[in-house]
């Protein structure tokens, strides 16, 4: 899980990248949806990261269409340069780290707000399983939001996802979950404790760390001290490579620091 910098795009002046060359009827309607979503713009970036508390807005059809059709229209210049922009700032999906980032996901879904079909803090760039198998529509419940914003929650700097490796009756154990790392506050704990059930966070963690060790075990020589550095190196290199709350990064700061699984653990994987 992380958050990155809001993209490098300027709205709602970009708005007008999708409007050029179009003909009419769908000009029209581009130009007079541009007046709502102006607006609607300003709502949602006041509202942030909360955004789950804003109105329903009800959208003209021929807006929405025409905001629906862009959105979808691959062959247009303006559209994939606005695509290519935003997989670019966040090539990795930034609501699990396991995956490159193939789809754009709608923060809040289209269906519900078309006025942010185009918007970037809106689009987030995220793997397939995260958009297709795991996050559905909903975005929030019970008033509270369900998923982190990944262009305004801002996480990285504190240490929230924890692994744990023990040796039981002749058996690597792993187990990951989420804590509230000073400075988090108690609600954004509890989106953050959503959004790892969520997503299944902690089985698809697990999933990847037991490939990990398993790999591991073929390269693991040395004594105690040496296994220890070798994992503090590979710790130290996923932490400047993936930040703190990365399945890799959070298993290894455990493994190096874990006695008991570098003298028992590895011949057992």
């Amino acid at each position: 899980m992380k958050t990155f910098n809001r993209p490098p795009i300027t709205e709602p002046a970009n708005f007008d990248t999708f409007i050029k060359y179009r003909q009419q009827p769908l000009r029209t309607n581009l130009k007079e949806a541009k007046k709502v979503v102006s607006y609607r713009y300003n709502k949602y970036k006041a509202l942030m990261p909360e955004v789950q508390r804003i109105h329903l807005h009800k959208v003209d059809k021929d807006h929405k269409d025409a905001l629906s059709y862009i959105y979808h229209d691959y062959t247009c210049k303006a559209v994939k340069t606005f695509r290519k922009t935003l997989f670019d700032h966040v090539p990795k999906c930034p609501y699990c780290g396991i995956d490159s980032s193939v789809h754009l996901d709608h923060y809040l879904p289209k269906g519900t707000f078309p006025e942010f079909y185009l918007y970037s803090l809106n689009l987030i760039p995220i793997c397939e399983p995260c958009n297709t198998k795991y996050k559905k529509a909903i975005y929030s419940k019970n008033g509270f939001r369900v998923f982190i914003h990944p262009y305004h929650d801002q996480l990285n700097a504190y240490e929230f996802l924890k692994a744990t490796l023990s040796v039981q009756m002749g058996v690597v154990k792993i187990d990951y979950r989420v804590i509230q790392a000073p400075g988090i506050s108690h609600d954004m704990f509890h989106v953050i404790k959503r959004h790892f059930k969520e997503l299944q966070l902690q089985q698809r963690y697990l999933k990847h760390a037991t490939t990990y060790l398993g790999d591991m075990k073929d390269r693991w020589t040395g004594n105690v001290d040496v296994r220890r550095r070798s994992l503090e190196s590979s710790y130290r290199d996923a932490l400047a490579e993936y930040g703190y709350n990365h399945w890799k990064t959070a298993l290894l700061k455990n493994a190096y620091t874990n006695t008991d699984f570098i003298v028992n653990g590895i011949p057992l994987l």
